[in-house]
Formats: C-alpha cells, sequence, structure tokens
C-alpha cells in the first residue's frame, strides 16, 4: 500500500462534482522507509525516533496532563517498536499511526491502572499516632533519673 494521504486540496471542475475536484496529496514514511525499519536498521530507527518522538510526546503530553509520565510513556512506544519489529510485527503502512495508537493504548492502559489502583500523596506532614521520638527520649531520661535517685537513697527509704 502507499503512503499515508493526508490532505485534499481543490484543482478542477468536474460536472459529477460541481464545482471541484480532490487532488490528493501523500505524506509520511514511504514503502522504502518502513522496509528499512523492518530491516532494523539502526539509522532508519533513529530517523523515525527524531521525525515522530514529538508528535507522540505531544499527544501523549495532551491526554496526561504530566510532562514526566508524557515522556515515560513516550520512551516505551519506542521501545515497543523495537520489540515489535524484532518479532517481525509492527508498522506496515503507516509508522505516524501505529505510534499514536500504541501511545493512545498505553495511555488507556495507564488510566485503567490507575482506576485500579489508586495512589493517595503522601503529605511531608503525616499525623503521629503514638508519642512522638522527642517525648519518648524524655521519658528515658526522666526514667534514668528517678533509677539514680532511688539508689542514692538509704535501704530504709526505698522501702516506704
Amino acid at each position: 500500500m502507499n503512503p499515508m494521504l493526508y490532505c485534499a486540496a481543490p484543482t478542477a471542475r468536474i460536472p459529477s462534482l460541481g464545482h471541484l475536484t480532490l487532488r490528493l496529496r501523500t505524506r509520511g514514511a514511504s514503502t522504502a522507509e518502513v522496509d528499512r525499519l523492518h530491516s532494523l536498521d539502526a539509522q532508519a530507527v533513529g530517523e523515525i525516533h527524531d521525525r515522530y518522538y514529538a508528535v507522540v510526546y505531544r499527544y501523549a503530553r495532551f491526554r496526561l496532563n504530566d510532562d514526566q509520565l508524557a515522556e515515560d510513556l513516550t520512551s516505551d512506544v519506542f521501545v515497543r517498536l523495537i520489540e515489535a519489529l524484532q518479532l517481525g510485527k509492527g508498522p506496515r503502512t503507516t509508522i505516524q499511526g501505529w505510534l499514536l495508537g500504541t501511545t493512545a493504548n498505553l495511555v488507556a492502559d495507564h488510566y485503567r491502572r490507575a482506576y485500579r489502583h489508586p495512589q493517595a500523596e503522601i503529605t511531608e506532614q503525616l499525623p503521629a499516632n503514638g508519642p512522638q521520638p522527642d517525648d519518648l527520649a524524655a521519658r528515658s531520661e526522666l526514667g534514668r533519673h528517678l533509677q539514680q535517685a532511688l539508689t542514692a537513697l538509704t535501704p530504709d527509704q526505698q522501702d516506704v
């Protein structure tokens, strides 16, 4: 199949369509680029990464609203691309379509995981359920002073 079709521009009149005819222009990876990618050519993989990283990142950033998470997910998309290519799978016609489809699936997986296993943020100041460490240290010090005071008493005073 030929490269992805993406745009229509008016060119000439055709009676059946009224006032316009559509001329199709192509954009995206050519068949040769897809073939080079499937041969795991390092230069082709690098070119695909350079060309589509920003597109995938923008899409992930828009859907997640988190810069760091979008970067991680974008990296995962390209790791999956290489893994799919090693298994003889991966894009057949439109590399961008495959990458964005994979991104959409990873975003959906992220939201599914977040829904199933919600995580609460840990605040800096957690309420303490028991005595504070400084209270425990003061008690220990007080106990030590009491023991010293008791040993200083005479045996008759200690029995009272």
